[in-house]
């Protein structure tokens, strides 16, 4: 299977610039610094997203394999660049076994874009560990099998 996920950068700077400006409007101190992500600051937030797209591409790295060829049903090949990115978006191409649960691929978006806004956040704000509990689910999405791969067991005693 090929799990297909696509990421604008504009809905990545929509999402980020309204999380900042929530907590600019939850921040009660008189000396707090307004730090909400506005048009003007697109030149930072694209160099930040391109590091945050350079973590999410190690994180889905093992997935990617632009030289796996797959045919659909009427026996068609499946487009499969690997990672497609240009001045707009991101795209990338997951080659996935059929263990994996396809119904996971719309979560995996979710934590991707996520992750995406909150490593993007952590530069912003110079703070760490935002992005923490996103990888940990994109992992576990990765990691995830529809039914359970057993090995033997070998006993060294």
């Amino acid at each position: 299977m090929i799990w297909r996920l696509s990421f604008k950068y504009e809905d990545i700077y929509n999402i980020a610039s309204v999380e900042t400006g929530y907590a600019d409007q939850r921040n009660n101190e008189p000396d707090g610094t307004e730090a909400v992500l506005m048009d003007d600051d697109k030149p930072i937030f694209n160099y930040y997203l391109s590091l945050a797209i350079s973590d999410l591409t190690g994180l889905l790295a093992r997935r990617l394999d632009p030289k796996f060829i797959m045919k659909d049903e009427n026996g068609e090949e499946i487009t499969n660049s690997g990672i497609v990115e240009d001045s707009q978006s991101v795209t990338y191409y997951l080659v996935m076994d059929e263990n994996h649960e396809s119904h996971l691929c719309s979560s995996l978006y979710r934590y991707c874009t996520d992750f995406l806004v909150q490593r993007v956040l952590e530069q912003w704000n110079k703070v760490q560990g935002l992005s923490d509990n996103p990888r940990k689910e994109i992992i576990k999405v990765l990691e995830f099998r529809r039914k359970p791969v057993r090995r033997k067991i070998r006993n060294f005693l």
